[in-house]
């Protein structure tokens, strides 16, 4: 047993255990809230292909490759299987409702996947550290890394940065080992690993460079034809990885354009700190005194023309020169450089001290843990602070209890997470919900929902958002939630942002302050709550930025916001917003049809009906519209061409709708039995329609 105890794997073993509880540690941060992390977890969901014929592994999202997303798939699986066995999810339809009522049990299942694998990263570096030094290597460096204070936070997201990691330092451990002449084929694997690295985030493509290296660094000569086809396994690996990077090529120009594009401009408007700031954030994590460290190994390894460490040299000098010449620098960048790092620092303790230093292992052992007080503090702190409750989830929990469900709620990003009425109407009418309908519908009930509508944000083109900020056409709404993390940024370079600055002036003239939610203890952005005073005048005459008239995203925005207020009863703000859009874009006809609906709802049938005429004019294949016009005219007093136009949808396309349409026209003129076969075939193509029971009520009344 003592022997077990001192082998070097049981060490590493120890060590990764530990690395391994501290990211553990605060795993469930923010839950039953999820914030920054569905972009991973919706696209494995989307493999499933819910509602469609069987899995489409298309992930249409290449802002990332896709492995991380199919390892998310993978989790879900197992996920998937367990609950099976345990009785959680005995058919696919409990598993599909448990992801839209539980997210952050699939957001959970996530986390741990990211935690093992960067408990995992701290035992690979550990075998590095033998390979390089023996114990007096392996075990510092691989503290080091255990506890680098953003190493350990980013394990705790479902994010891709941690998972890229691992696969850097697998590529690095192969790599040493074809240095070191002990295995010819080790270069392979390394390239393999590489693949799969560029494969999860693409700067992990940067480790080609460690190939011919580790060729060069080998006692035999260099050999060329090795290292192409080294090359060659680690772009085999990265498509078959990734395979739709080819497969959908045009999606993937799309998005690698948009990521060049926001390294470019930077995020938000914000301008890198070039090396300054990348200095910043290579000892972010490591603190200052560690990190001086790991600069003296960097350059012990540099007068070591033939040291294997010098295989630790490129990713460290490349990632610190792309994040000093970049506009975006952020905290989580670096981190694949942290491993050689952590064991850059761990060669210098043993080989730059002076030799009677060296041997002593008090000194040794006194000096590690010196170096580890700053990480260890600042991983205490990031800990302690995810630990409390954050602002967002105490400002939906408060709004939930003191604001009236159904509110109309105007909430900028980053702000509370609330239940909307969209969400319903999805769960309600859209296809995909079908199986699992009556589930969501029965589990959501109950609890608080409201009407709302999230404020526009851009990280790339920001100066876009200046067109969402106009204020007029939020006037109606009766709560408004700011979060200063979009706040702070606008307020603190006024001239470029005059409009986000009008608005938030005449929301505080307008509104009055009701709750704030402050982030010194927890984790989340300042949050304010602030309900609309009654007292302030309208503003009628609503006008919409004349830049938005060619954005698509803009319309479509502000109909969804006069939806909100027609769906809530301030008619004179949904009319505002309509007159408003219409007089940016006239012949829009999605505008036309709200309006014209709107219309008919407040007493105007003639009017309503005047307006979707226009709109099908603009759009004649627009079925949805045609619809509409055809159910007011039955409603008024033109049923017939109200039939025939119904009959006329049913001839190009059956669908249960335009049955269920055409057989309520034909009994409102008292045509009960040419009803009857239209509500059979009503519920034959919607057996699980939300009216279904209902119109099995009226069939059985009409026949019985």
């Amino acid at each position: 047993m003592r022997r077990r105890v001192r082998s070097p794997s049981f060490i590493g073993f120890l060590i990764a255990l530990l690395a391994l509880v501290l990211r553990l540690h605060c795993l469930d941060w923010g839950f039953p809230d999820v914030y920054e992390e569905a972009t991973s977890v919706q696209k494995a969901w989307g493999f499933w292909g819910w509602g469609e014929e069987g899995f489409d592994f298309n992930p249409r999202f290449f802002n990332y490759p896709s492995l991380y997303f199919y390892l998310q798939f993978g989790v879900q699986a197992l996920l998937r299987a367990a609950g099976r066995i345990a009785g959680a999810f005995p058919d696919a339809t409990a598993f599909q409702a448990a992801y839209h009522l539980d997210p952050a049990l699939f957001v959970g299942a996530g986390r741990i996947l990211t935690a093992l694998l960067g408990a995992a990263s701290v035992f690979v570096l550990y075998a590095i550290g033998l390979a390089v030094g023996g114990r007096r290597v392996a075990v510092p460096a691989a503290l080091f890394l255990a506890l680098h204070s953003v190493h350990v936070q980013k394990s705790r997201f479902v994010e891709v940065d941690v998972a890229m990691t691992f696969f850097a330092v697998l590529s690095l451990f192969f790599a040493v080992r074809h240095a070191r002449g002990e295995r010819p084929r080790a270069i392979h694997l390394a390239a393999a690993a590489a693949g799969l690295a560029a494969a999860t985030k693409y700067p992990g493509a940067l480790l080609l460079l460690n190939l011919p290296l580790a060729e060069h660094l080998r006692s035999e000569p260099f050999r060329i034809r090795r290292v192409l086809l080294a090359l060659l396994i680690a772009a085999s690996v990265f498509f078959a990885a990734s395979p739709y990077v080819l497969l959908d090529f045009a999606s993937f120009l799309r998005d690698i354009g948009a990521e060049r594009l926001h390294m470019r401009e930077g995020h938000f408007g914000g301008a890198g700190e070039g090396v300054k700031g990348a200095l910043a954030l290579f000892a972010n994590g490591f603190g200052p005194l560690l990190f001086g460290v790991s600069l003296v190994g960097l350059a012990a390894a540099l007068l070591r023309p033939r040291g294997v460490e010098r295989i630790f040299l490129p990713i460290p000098a490349v990632f610190f020169v792309l994040l000093s010449a970049s506009r975006m620098q952020a905290p989580h960048y670096p981190l694949p450089a942290v491993p050689p790092l952590a064991l850059l620092a761990a060669v210098a303790l043993d080989r730059v001290l002076p030799e009677g230093l060296r041997r002593r292992t008090s000194f040794h052992a006194a000096a590690v843990l010196l170096l580890l007080v700053a990480p260890a503090l600042a991983t205490g702190r990031e800990a302690a602070r995810l630990g409390a409750k954050d602002t967002r989830t105490e400002a939906r929990e408060w709004i939930e209890a003191s604001v009236p469900h159904g509110a109309l709620v105007l909430v900028e990003p980053h702000g509370a997470n609330l239940r909307s009425s969209s969400e319903l109407r999805r769960y309600a009418e859209e296809e995909e919900f079908a199986p699992i309908r009556e589930t969501l519908l029965a589990r959501t009930k109950a609890k608080p929902w409201y009407r709302t509508a999230i404020l526009p944000s851009f990280s790339i083109d920001v100066d876009r958002a200046a067109r969402f900020y106009r204020f007029e056409p939020y006037q109606w709404f009766d709560y408004v939630v700011l979060s200063e993390e979009i706040g702070a940024r606008y307020r603190s370079d006024p001239i470029r942002f005059p409009v986000q600055g009008a608005f938030y002036a005449e929301i505080e003239k307008r509104f009055r302050p009701v709750a704030r939610f402050a982030s010194a203890a927890g984790a989340g952005p300042e949050i304010r709550v602030l309900r609309r005073d009654p007292a302030a005048p309208p503003r009628p005459n609503v006008r919409l930025d004349p830049a938005g008239a060619s954005d698509r995203e803009f319309i479509e925005y502000f109909r969804s916001i006069g939806f909100l207020y027609g769906e809530a009863g301030p008619v004179d703000g949904a009319l505002a917003v309509y007159d408003a859009l219409l007089r940016l874009v006239p012949g829009d006809p999605e505008t036309l049809h709200q309006r014209g609906i709107l219309s008919a709802l407040t007493g105007d049938a003639a009017g309503g009906t005047r307006l979707l005429r226009s709109a099908v004019e603009v759009d004649p294949e627009n079925r949805r519209i045609r619809m509409s016009l055809a159910v007011l005219l039955c409603q008024g007093d033109r049923p017939e061409e109200g039939i025939a136009l119904l009959r006329e949808l049913l001839a190009e396309k059956e669908e249960a709708e335009a049955h269920g349409n055409l057989a309520s026209a034909l009994i409102q003129s008292g045509r009960e039995a040419e009803a009857i076969p239209h509500l059979r075939r009503f519920l034959d193509l919607s057996p699980r329609h939300p009216r279904a029971q209902e119109v099995r009520r009226l069939l059985q009344s009409l026949e019985g």
